[in-house]
């Protein structure tokens, strides 16, 4: 660590005061110690893989110590891993720029510019920032907002789903689109062409991620007039009719056993 005011090297970490300028170093210090205990933190979470628990605590330490390298490095890693790509890069160039020299985040960097189908998700993530902008100064913010509607309704279902955390959309679309460039209904079975489709049953708990993603299967069935029923489990998972041990989860079973039959 180096004094603040001078710039010299602590060497003595038992000084209050930094040997070369004086100055006193004591809350510097304090300060540098919470930041590592909450990247030690961090990295434990992340090796069990509680990722949303390594990212809060990695940027606690960042709030602590900006220049903590080890860190924001690990922040990244942390945010490519559960598929947020542009918030990855965006903390390793902050690191490189704070350290450009010997520095892990500059070999991330290249391995991302190296595999072209993760630069292209990052390039149609930014293009339909753009278009969402450019519709809202159209006066078209009902389109802008859909986006954004449905990621809110991810992000607060998150909070009650025990079973899926919302990072996984991205983690999934992220392992499935690694070698080439898929279309989007190969990602996202929402926009996929549903005509001559049979009667359709879906089944959801209302504390479940996916959940956000009735209203879209809901337009597409009424778009290609396919006939359907969304059954929802009040306050219930992810799956939930693979669960006999509760009435709710049995009852869903049987009423699915029935129809394949």
């Amino acid at each position: 660590m180096n004094c603040m005011n001078c710039g010299a090297f602590l060497t003595d970490r038992d000084l209050d005061y930094c040997p070369n300028c004086g100055y006193n170093v004591l809350i510097q210090k304090k300060v540098d110690y919470l930041s590592k205990v909450f990247y030690n933190q961090g990295l434990e979470k992340a090796s069990i893989r509680d990722l949303s628990g390594a990212i809060a605590c990695l940027k606690q330490s960042l709030m602590y110590d900006k220049r903590n390298i080890r860190a924001r490095n690990l922040l990244g890693l942390v945010y490519f891993e559960t598929g947020e790509v542009v918030s990855a890069l965006s903390e390793w160039v902050i690191s490189k720029n704070l350290q450009p020299t010997r520095n892990l985040a500059s070999e991330y960097i290249n391995k991302l510019q190296a595999n072209p189908n993760k630069l292209a998700a990052i390039n149609e993530t930014i293009k339909k920032y753009n278009h969402a902008l450019l519709l809202c100064r159209e006066g078209h913010e009902d389109m802008a907002d859909e986006d954004a509607d449905f990621i809110a309704s991810l992000k607060a279902l998150s909070e009650q789903d025990i079973i899926i955390d919302y990072h996984y959309f991205g983690t999934v679309a992220s392992i499935m689109n690694r070698r080439k460039r898929l279309p989007d209904y190969m990602i996202n079975s929402c926009v996929g062409d549903f005509s001559h489709f049979p009667k359709t049953y879906l089944y959801y708990g209302s504390h479940e991620c996916l959940y956000a993603c009735a209203p879209y299967y809901k337009r597409a069935f009424v778009q290609y007039g396919v006939p359907y029923e969304i059954h929802i489990g009040e306050g219930l998972c992810h799956c939930y009719p693979l669960f006999r041990f509760f009435p709710e989860g049995r009852k869903a079973q049987d009423e699915i056993i029935n129809r394949l039959r």
